[in-house]
C-alpha cells in the first residue's frame, strides 16, 4: 500500500509539473501576443499620425507649386509679357513690373518673381527692372557652391526646375529659394523663364512634435534625385550618399500611399514616401523603428511585470486543478487492466501506453485498406461516369459522388486519355496520380484501363483553358516516360455529355495527328473526320433495339449484319476508334433496358478491339437478351410474382434470407431477380425487406414486452446498432420513444403469435 501511494504521489507530481508547463505554455503565448498586438497598435496609431503629417507637407508644396504654375500659365497667355513688350525701352514693361508686384502682393508664398529673357541682360521683378549683375551682386547674393555659372544656367533652362539644397539665394539676413518655369506662347517656343523666389522655409514647413532621441529622416527630392532638403540622423548617408539611398528607397516602393518599412544604413526606419504628381517631388519622411519600439517597450515595463507575476500564479493553480482532474480517470483505467493483466509491476503510463500504441497501429491498417478502397471505388465511379453509365438523376448516385469527393458542379467537363505503347507502360497513370492531386488540385481524377491501352482522366475546371494547360503538362511528363498520346475531347457543361468527350478523346489519339510532345485535341482535327456521328443513333442500332425489344430472335441476325456493315463504312479511316463508340454508345443504346445483363452489358466489352470478335459476341448476347425477356413474359404473366411475394413474405425474418437466396428459389440470377421484383414491386428487393422487418419490430415493441435485443433476433437482423439505425431513420424516433408513445396512444389492436408471424 504505501508502494502504490509512493506511486501514485510520484504520477500526481509529474501531471502537475507537465500541466504547469502545458498552462504555462500558453498563457506565455497570449501574454506575449497581447504585448505585440499592443505595440502594433501604437506603431499602427504613431505611423498614422506620421501619414497624416507627411500629407499634410506635400499639400503644403504642392499648394506653393500650384500656385506659382498659375501665376507662369497666366504670365504666358497675357500679351504684356510678350518678348516685344518686354524690352527695357518700352513703356509697356513698367506695366509688366506693377503686373509682376500684384502677383507677389496676392500671393502668400513669394517673396518676388523675376522673369528673364532668353540672350537679354536685363530681368524683370516685382520691384523693378534691372540687370542680371546687379541682381546677383546687389539685389540677391548666391550662397557659397552656388555660382554664377550655376544661377545663370538656372535662369536659362527650358524646363521646370528648382534650386537644389545648398542652393539659395541672400537677401539681407534672409535666405531664399527659388524655382523656375519656362514661357512660352506656343508650344516648344520658349522665350524666357519665370523664377518663383520664395523664403527658405523648409524647417519651418518639416517641423514636427518627436521626441528628440527619435531619430528622424526627411528628404525631399526630384525625379532626377535631386536633393531639395533634408534632415537626417547623425551618421546617416549625406551628399551623393543621400542621393543613392534616396534611389534605392524609391526602387524600392511600390506607390502605395500608406505606411512601410524601409533598410538605410543598416538601420530599420518606418515612413511614408509621397510623390506629387504637379510638380515631380519625392517627400520621403521616416522614423528609427528600434527607437519607438524601446519608447513602447519602456511604456509597458511596469504592465509586463505584472502580467508575468499573475501569469505564474494562475499557472500553478490550473495546473494543480488539471492533474487532479486528469489523474482520477487515468488511475481508474489503469486498475481496469492492471485487474486483466495481474501485473502489478508495470508502469500506469506505460501500460495504457502500450495499450493505445496496439490501438492506433490496427487503426492505421484499417484506414490504409479503406484509403485504398476508397481510391478503387473512385476510379471505378469515374470510368462509368465517363462511360455514361450513371444515372445522375439518382440521390444514391448523387451521394455517391459527393462521397467519393467528385466536384461535378464545376463549368466544364471533359475527358482525356492517356494512350500507353504496350502493357509494360500501363502503370504510368497511377504513379502520375500523386504529382497531378499535388500540382492540379482536385480538379482532375483518374480511372485506369478504360480500354485496353487507354487510362482516363475526368477534368472539371471553371476555365476551358485549365483543361487544355494539364493536358500539355500531362503530354510532357508522359514524354519523359516513354511512347504514351494524349486526347483531349470537347469540354461540356453537364456529366451527361462525357461519354461524347471520351469517344472524342479516343479519336483525337487514334486520328494519326499529333503535335511534337503535345497532345492532341478533337476540337482542333482538320482532317474532316470530326464528325459527330457518334451522338446519332443509327438506323441498324435502332432496329436492332426494337427487334430485341419484340423478341424477333429470327431478323437478329440479318440485322446485325446491316449494323456490321455500317460500322465499318464509318470507321475505314480510324478503326482503332471503333472501341470507344462501340462500348459507349452501341452498346449503351441496345442494352438500356437489358434484363439479364449486368451493368447494361457495355462493360462486358472493354477488352475487345477487333471488330470481328466483339460482333461474335455481340450475337450470342442478342439472343440471351432476347431469351431472358422471353422468361420475363413468363415470370409476369404467370402469377409468380405473387409466389415470390409469398415466399418473402413467409421467409422475411429468417436471418439468411438474401436476394440471392430469393433469385435461387425460383431459379434466377440476382441481376435478373432484382430488375424484375423492382419493376413489379416499385422498390428493390432491400428496401421492400426492410420495410417488412421494420413493421413487424413496430409491431412487436407494441404488443410484447420483449427488449428490443430480442426483437432485433426475431425480425431477422443480427446487429441491434444497425437495426436501431434503420428504424430511427424510418419511424424518425428510437424503439424504446416508439414503444412509448404508442402504448400512451393506446394503439395494440394487432395479435402477434409467439414465432412473430402476423395473425
Amino acid at each position: 500500500m504505501l508502494r502504490k501511494r509512493r506511486s501514485r504521489s510520484k504520477l500526481l507530481e509529474k501531471y502537475i509539473k507537465i500541466n504547469f508547463f502545458v498552462v504555462f505554455l500558453p498563457i506565455a503565448i497570449w501574454s506575449i501576443l497581447y504585448c505585440v498586438s499592443v505595440q502594433k497598435d501604437y506603431v499602427d496609431k504613431y505611423m498614422k499620425t506620421m501619414v497624416y503629417s507627411v500629407n499634410e507637407k506635400m499639400w503644403k508644396l504642392e499648394a506653393r507649386m500650384r500656385s506659382f504654375t498659375s501665376i507662369a500659365q497666366q504670365i504666358c497667355l497675357d500679351k504684356d509679357f510678350t518678348p516685344y513688350h518686354l524690352s527695357k525701352m518700352s513703356y509697356s514693361s513698367v506695366d509688366a513690373v506693377k503686373r509682376l508686384k500684384s502677383f507677389v502682393v496676392e500671393s502668400s508664398y513669394f517673396h518676388d518673381l523675376v522673369i528673364c529673357l532668353n540672350d537679354s541682360e536685363y530681368v524683370y521683378t516685382s520691384g523693378g527692372t534691372v540687370s542680371l549683375d546687379t541682381f546677383l551682386h546687389k539685389t540677391y547674393q548666391p550662397t557659397e557652391g552656388f555660382s554664377r555659372e550655376d544661377v545663370t544656367k538656372l535662369f536659362r533652362g527650358k524646363t521646370y526646375g528648382c534650386t537644389t539644397e545648398g542652393q539659395y539665394l541672400n537677401a539681407g539676413a534672409f535666405q531664399y529659394s527659388v524655382v523656375t518655369y519656362p514661357l512660352a506662347k506656343t508650344p516648344g517656343n520658349i522665350y524666357g523663364t519665370l523664377l518663383g523666389i520664395y523664403e527658405n522655409d523648409w524647417e519651418e514647413i518639416f517641423q514636427t512634435e518627436i521626441s528628440e532621441r527619435d531619430k528622424r529622416f526627411v528628404a525631399v527630392c526630384t525625379g532626377a534625385m535631386e536633393v531639395l532638403y533634408s534632415q537626417v540622423p547623425e551618421g546617416a548617408a549625406e551628399g551623393p550618399d543621400l542621393r543613392r539611398s534616396l534611389a534605392e528607397l524609391l526602387m524600392d516602393w511600390d506607390g502605395s500611399s500608406e505606411y512601410h518599412r524601409f533598410r538605410l544604413g543598416g538601420t530599420e526606419y518606418m515612413g511614408r514616401i509621397a510623390h506629387s504628381e504637379l510638380c515631380g517631388w519625392y517627400l520621403v519622411d521616416m522614423v528609427d523603428l528600434g527607437d519607438v519600439r524601446w519608447e513602447m517597450f519602456l511604456m509597458q515595463l511596469p504592465m509586463l511585470a505584472g502580467i508575468f507575476l499573475s501569469m505564474l500564479l494562475l499557472t500553478f493553480f490550473l495546473s494543480v486543478l488539471l492533474s487532479m482532474y486528469n489523474y482520477m480517470p487515468i488511475r481508474k483505467l489503469y486498475n481496469l487492466f492492471d485487474k486483466k493483466t495481474r501485473d502489478r509491476r508495470q508502469d500506469e503510463l506505460k501500460l495504457l501506453n502500450e495499450y493505445i500504441r496496439d490501438m492506433l497501429e490496427e487503426q492505421g491498417s484499417m484506414e490504409e485498406q479503406l484509403s485504398a478502397g476508397r481510391e478503387i471505388s473512385r476510379m471505378e465511379l469515374v470510368g462509368r461516369l465517363l462511360r455514361g453509365r450513371l444515372d445522375m438523376d439518382s440521390q444514391p448516385v448523387q451521394e455517391k459522388i459527393g462521397d467519393m469527393g467528385l466536384h461535378l458542379d464545376k463549368k466544364y467537363m471533359a475527358a482525356i486519355v492517356l494512350k500507353a505503347a504496350g502493357e509494360d507502360m500501363q502503370d504510368f497513370g497511377r504513379r502520375l496520380y500523386s504529382d497531378i492531386a499535388e500540382k492540379w488540385a482536385e480538379d482532375f481524377y483518374l480511372t485506369e484501363r478504360i480500354y485496353k491501352y487507354y487510362d482516363g482522366f475526368l477534368a472539371c475546371t471553371e476555365e476551358v483553358g485549365e483543361i487544355q494547360e494539364f493536358a500539355q503538362w500531362l503530354a510532357q511528363e508522359a514524354g519523359k516516360e516513354g511512347d504514351y498520346r494524349v486526347g483531349i475531347g470537347n469540354a461540356y457543361v453537364d456529366p451527361e455529355s462525357l461519354k461524347y468527350s471520351l469517344m472524342e478523346a479516343v479519336i483525337a489519339v487514334e486520328s494519326g495527328e499529333r503535335m511534337e510532345g503535345g497532345p492532341v485535341f478533337f476540337s482542333g482535327l482538320t482532317t474532316g473526320r470530326e464528325r459527330e456521328f457518334y451522338r446519332k443513333p443509327l438506323k441498324s442500332e435502332q432496329r436492332l433495339q426494337q427487334l430485341i425489344a419484340q423478341g424477333k430472335a429470327d431478323e437478329l441476325e440479318e440485322a446485325l449484319e446491316e449494323l456490321h456493315g455500317e460500322l465499318l463504312h464509318i470507321w475505314q479511316w480510324a478503326p482503332e476508334s471503333a472501341q470507344a463508340f462501340l462500348t459507349n454508345r452501341i452498346m449503351p443504346g441496345v442494352f438500356r433496358d437489358a434484363v439479364c445483363l449486368e451493368d447494361g452489358g457495355g462493360e462486358r466489352y472493354l477488352g475487345y478491339t477487333d471488330m470481328e470478335e466483339f460482333f461474335g459476341q455481340l450475337r450470342r448476347f442478342c439472343r440471351t437478351e432476347v431469351e431472358c425477356r422471353r422468361k420475363r413474359k413468363e415470370v409476369m404473366g404467370d402469377g409468380r410474382m405473387k409466389e415470390i411475394l409469398d415466399f418473402i413474405d413467409h421467409n422475411y425474418m429468417r436471418p439468411d434470407m438474401s436476394l440471392v437466396m430469393a433469385a435461387g428459389e425460383f431459379g434466377m440470377t440476382g441481376p435478373w431477380f432484382s430488375k424484375i421484383f423492382k419493376e413489379a414491386v416499385g422498390k428493390n428487393f432491400i428496401e421492400y425487406m426492410t420495410e417488412k422487418r421494420l413493421d413487424m419490430a413496430a409491431r412487436l415493441l407494441v404488443e410484447t414486452d420483449d427488449s428490443v435485443g430480442t426483437i432485433v433476433s426475431k425480425v431477422g437482423y443480427s446487429d441491434a446498432a444497425s437495426f436501431t439505425r434503420k428504424f430511427t431513420r424510418h419511424f424518425l424516433v428510437s424503439p424504446g420513444v416508439y414503444r412509448k408513445t404508442e402504448r400512451k396512444k393506446g394503439s395494440g389492436d394487432l395479435a402477434v403469435d409467439n414465432s412473430g408471424s402476423i395473425k
